[in-house]
């Protein structure tokens, strides 16, 4: 702090006295004995915006505080300023320096020349006027029965639209597993549509760049494409209870196709209200008798396959603007298929093929081999910013073990239900949806390449926390 002499002294240099102190007078000791107090400034950071303090906002053209080149004191009141050419003698070294002299005309710098705290703030863009972007990929069990099915349905569609804001974009993805994995188009319209890959085969760049599986929830929230697949998978239809109906809007000519839809969730809507009545009098169609009869035989799950394809999805150089992607699977029962089987291989069994168990034998070495081999593609989808949550249901073998090694790297959930049916399912997919997340900051040069507005590097920063 400047005592009153020193600020005499300064104000005889104002009178045209010259400098009375420069760069080559100031103490070359770091100590206080040999230190002097000069009186022309210095910064102080509070952090909070004080009261009673005149602000000068920085502008793009100009950024202030203005400094000296020579000795990098900054404008203040004790130099002179010449505001026609924008000329300003320093006053601790007695340089000459430049600035524009419109910021003097337009009085962006007067505080600065008449009070001797002024305080400077940044403009900070705002944080919401950029949309995010969160990918959800749900994979699912196709041996999961009709009424789970729905179930599963129904709770998505209660609570993605509410994620969807003007803030936030959701972009949904749709898999389907048993003995193979279908990837459904979404953004395609019409009829359900799907790429099937069988076991050791995955998605390439060709599939990537030429297909639309991922598709965006819109403003409205209807997830129409989702409940034309879970339509064409399973044979269910959004309840009328639910109130958003798939249907074209009333009022409309109907197209030949769309009336024959329409018959068809009619028909499967009366199915469902007579598989509790009496089902030997039911009428079923085609379609839901190949389901039923494929359901019959021994289920087989590749799990490992189809969250490998997910992974790929959403890890695609076409997601560049993704903050979030979570990867939701439901399932019943064990991965008996494919990599990371956990079950005997069919030619181990030494039982003919109408005495294979219809339930699964787990192998303990092939478990340690899948617990082994999820835990490599989960810490592989946490390096891309992927959460990983699994619920199960039923009271067949599930081997949580494996889908425990699969949500441990980011901390996600494996959830046994009784069934999907019931009420807990919708409760348990609102909290891991809506009150966990999982921040990034980068994790590899990927990652980096996605999101270049991140500083840190090398470093994955996991938060899921309730």
């Amino acid at each position: 702090m400047a005592t009153p002499d020193q600020i005499l002294a300064a104000s005889r240099y104002r009178a045209g006295g010259g400098a009375l102190f420069t760069s080559s007078k100031c103490p070359p000791g770091p100590g206080l004995e040999n230190s002097c107090q000069l009186p022309f400034g210095f910064i102080y950071t509070p952090l909070s915006p004080p009261d009673n303090i005149q602000v000068v906002p920085i502008h793009d053209e100009n950024l202030p505080p203005v400094i000296c080149l020579t000795c990098l004191s900054y404008l203040n009141l004790y130099c002179d300023v010449d505001e026609t050419t924008g000329v300003w003698t320093c006053a601790l070294c007695g340089c000459k320096n430049a600035a524009p002299p419109e910021s003097f005309h337009n009085g962006t710098l007067s505080p600065i020349l008449i009070s001797p705290i002024v305080e400077f703030r940044q403009p900070i863009a705002e944080a919401h006027d950029r949309v995010n972007t969160i990918s959800v990929v749900v994979v699912m069990d196709a041996n999961l029965p009709r009424a789970e099915a729905q179930a599963v349905g129904s709770a998505l569609q209660a609570i993605l639209p509410e994620m969807a804001d003007a803030k936030t974009r959701i972009n949904l993805g749709f898999i389907v597993f048993s003995k193979h994995v279908s990837i459904y188009q979404l953004n395609s319209t019409g009829v359900a549509s799907a790429d099937i890959f069988s076991t050791h085969e995955g998605l390439t760049e060709k599939h990537l760049e030429s297909r639309q599986y991922l598709t965006e929830i819109g403003q409205d929230g209807s997830l129409e494409c989702m409940w034309r697949c879970l339509s064409a998978v399973y044979g269910v239809v959004l309840d009328n209870e639910e109130g958003s109906e798939i249907n074209v809007s009333k009022g409309k000519q109907l197209s030949r196709l769309e009336q024959l839809k329409q018959r068809k969730e009619t028909r499967m809507r009366k199915e469902l209200e007579r598989d509790d009545d009496d089902p030997d009098v039911v009428v079923k169609s085609p379609w839901v008798l190949a389901k039923e009869n494929s359901a019959s035989r021994h289920p087989l799950r590749c799990t490992g396959e189809a969250i490998q394809c997910a992974i790929d999805l959403v890890a695609s150089p076409s997601n560049v603007d993704l903050i979030e992607s979570r990867i939701l699977v439901f399932t019943n029962g064990c991965p008996n298929y494919g990599d990371g089987s956990v079950v005997y291989d069919d030619r181990d069994m030494t039982t003919t093929a109408r005495a294979r168990p219809t339930a699964d034998v787990v192998d303990p070495l092939k478990l340690s081999g899948a617990v082994e081999y999820f835990s490599i593609i989960a810490k592989a989808a946490v390096e891309g910013g992927i959460a990983i949550d699994v619920c199960c249901s039923g009271a067949s073998e599930l081997c949580l073990p494996v889908f425990q090694a699969l949500v441990e790297p980011s901390s996600g959930y494996v959830l046994p239900h009784e069934t999907f049916a019931g009420p807990h399912l919708k409760h348990n997919m609102n909290h891991f949806l809506k009150e966990t997340n999982m921040t990034m900051a980068a994790c590899s040069e990927s990652q980096a390449e996605k999101s270049k507005s991140l500083a840190p590097s090398g470093c994955t920063i996991d938060i899921r926390m309730p």
